[in-house]
């Protein structure tokens, strides 16, 4: 009998070819890039779904949730990604943080081909001495360099090659790159990117003449980029690229009068261009300016809502086992895309802290219980010494002794 099983080629396997700095999920599928904080990443799953939009409610004083929007477009400036900033301040692109994962691999590829170039005088002379003996001997003629310096074979004009073919300074080009916000960005890096940068504050002017909003106009300038080389409903682009849009601050006093019907318009008409198009949106909302029935409101029409709120400026008294950190984030939504079930991630609550070139982000740990009652006792011993040493002697000595029981107390 015949079995009907035939076995494909693998001329007939296709590579699927995925944009660059993106990967696709292992829960459903859905295409991924990373925020920039390898963090942030796990806790939605392995990274920002492509097609959704990511709502961050900021803290009081701002700082933090900042950093997520300045992280977020910074990787995708290092993926050649790109990126519209609506920002009210114009030095926003300027201050985003430097790449330290290519800074590192420039400086690592350097070093390598100094090492190399060392030591190129070396091997050549090994080379030609052995060459020299082999020739002279009655050995094979095809043998004339020994088999140790084979792997040396490989050169081109332009300098040493790797054994793989590819110069280790391409593993730069990973998923998840690190950063530092104490260095601004390079201008180097800056160069060649599709940037665009779009101030509210500056179409103020322009709504007074022609009678529409700013959200409107905002959104007309998203829309064109988009509908330009970002569709998916349509013929699929000649060049897979990804587009990252950052909006900071949204219906704050940078952005005119605020009118709730059209901020949830914005967020409306912005979602669903996001869901044919290969683009995601970070938009961070000052939430302490609105009531809660409009924040309530606005998540509705965001695929993830994260909560940040700051120690520093916080109204309740903040434990001590949270001396060690700046702010705790609260995961408040987290979306539901090709699946029945959203990413469930270890807990909702974690904790942050801002060190000098890193925003951390990790679950809080407590220690254990007896460690803290045992400090509570010690807080009692203290003010019971306390006590004791304010208290007269003459008034412990006057004082009445214990009193008899009676026979019918147990």
């Amino acid at each position: 009998m015949k079995s009907s099983f035939v076995r494909k080629g693998s001329s007939a396997v296709k590579k699927v070819e995925y944009p660059k700095g993106t990967k696709p999920s292992v829960h459903n599928g859905q295409l991924l890039l990373s925020t920039g904080l390898r963090e942030l990443d796990e806790i939605l799953g392995g990274g920002l779904a492509i097609g959704t939009l990511l709502l961050v409610e900021e803290d009081v004083q701002s700082s933090y949730s900042t950093c997520l929007i300045k992280y977020f477009l910074s990787e995708g400036i290092s993926n050649a990604h790109s990126s519209i900033v609506v920002s009210p301040h114009s030095n926003f692109i300027k201050r985003l943080p430097r790449n330290l994962t290519l800074e590192y691999e420039k400086e690592k590829e350097k070093n390598r081909i100094l090492k190399e170039e060392k030591n190129e005088e070396e091997r050549e002379e090994e080379e030609m001495a052995s060459s020299a003996q082999l020739n002279s001997s009655n050995s094979n003629p095809n043998l004339t360099i020994a088999w140790q310096y084979e792997k040396y074979l490989n050169k081109d004009q332009t300098g040493l090659i790797h054994r793989s073919g590819s110069l280790k300074g391409s593993s730069a080009a990973s998923f998840c790159q690190s950063y530092d916000l104490s260095k601004p960005i390079s201008e180097d890096s800056l160069n060649g990117k599709e940037l665009v940068h779009i101030n509210p504050s500056h179409l103020l002017h322009s709504q007074q003449k022609d009678g529409s909003s700013v959200y409107h106009s905002v959104f007309q300038s998203i829309s064109q980029i988009l509908n330009k080389s970002f569709r998916t409903d349509g013929e699929a682009p000649s060049d897979l690229n990804v587009l990252r849009i950052g909006i900071q601050s949204l219906g704050s006093p940078f952005w005119g009068s605020f009118k709730e019907d059209e901020v949830l318009r914005f967020l409306h008409s912005l979602r669903g261009l996001l869901r044919c198009s290969l683009a995601s949106c970070v938009i961070t909302l000052p939430s302490h300016l609105f009531t809660s029935h409009f924040v309530k409101a606005v998540s509705l029409y965001s695929d993830t809502v994260l909560s940040m709120t700051s120690f520093e400026v916080s109204e309740t008294k903040v434990s001590e086992a949270f001396n060690e950190y700046d702010g705790q984030i609260f995961v408040k939504k987290l979306p539901r895309l090709n699946s029945l079930v959203s990413h469930i991630p270890e807990t909702l609550h974690y904790v942050y802290k801002m060190k000098r070139r890193k925003l951390h982000i990790e679950i809080l740990t407590l220690g254990p219980e007896e460690s803290r009652s045992s400090k509570e006792k010690t807080n009692q011993e203290k003010k019971l010494d306390s006590v004791t040493a304010n208290t007269n002697v003459t008034s412990i000595l006057c004082a009445p002794g214990p009193q008899s029981k009676s026979v019918l107390e147990f």
